[in-house]
């Protein structure tokens, strides 16, 4: 399964070589085949099941050394989680400007939603984990600047792993808080299928990669 495979040229793909594996640039070409897979969370990813049957790769096509693919693979995963940490924090943003909105304008009691203590408390916990996030993200953003690839490798791998997973919870508990708080609103189609579904699915899927690596650590 590929992520952007519907419409890809090339393919970078873990390939069994011998005593190891290798990462290799596998250009679309002949014996070359994919498949459009329609994923929860967004259609846009292009997602495909990819086959290859007999393909030709040319030779200057391999990523790093010859069977060291594990440490050219192990060596983007700090990118890959910047990017996830950098669109959970964003979603959760924008969870917390749509609830904004909907409080301000939501009447009960004779009183606006946001006037209400309960919801008070629940708007100053949302927007803390936010920005507690947040803060955490431009000191990794930081060190990442400062240090050369090799050295974040080395230190963030760990420290990077870890805010993804608060990150994605975070994310997770304010797209559950905000269905609550919208109340019987949250089940209308057009309020669903805007930014809360949006936002929901693909934090599920988030999450997920989470529970994978907490079951195969890497």
């Amino acid at each position: 399964m590929i992520t952007n495979g519907q419409f890809a040229d090339y393919f970078i793909t873990g390939c069994k070589t011998g005593r190891g594996f290798s990462v290799l640039l596998i250009p679309r070409s002949e014996g070359v085949t994919t498949k459009s897979i329609k994923p929860s969370y967004s259609a846009t990813a292009g997602t495909a099941y990819g086959q290859f049957d007999k393909v030709m790769v040319p030779v200057d096509h391999l990523f790093g050394e010859e069977h060291q693919g594990f440490t050219v693979i192990m060596s983007n995963f700090n990118n890959e989680r910047f990017a996830m940490i950098c669109g959970s924090i964003r979603g959760a943003r924008g969870i917390v400007e749509e609830c904004l909105k909907w409080w301000y304008q939501r009447i009960v009691f004779k009183r606006r939603l946001v006037d209400q203590p309960a919801i008070r408390s629940k708007l100053a916990k949302m927007i803390a984990r936010v920005e507690a996030a947040q803060a955490w993200l431009e000191q990794f953003t930081e060190q990442m600047v400062r240090m050369s690839y090799m050295e974040q490798a080395t230190h963030l791998g760990g420290h990077l792993a870890l805010l993804k997973s608060f990150t994605t919870r975070v994310a997770h508990e304010l797209a559950d808080e905000a269905v609550n708080i919208f109340g019987g609103r949250a089940l209308i189609q057009l309020v669903w299928e805007g930014v809360l579904r949006t936002f929901s699915e693909p934090i599920s899927l988030m999450q997920y990669w989470v529970v994978l690596r907490r079951s195969y650590p890497i």
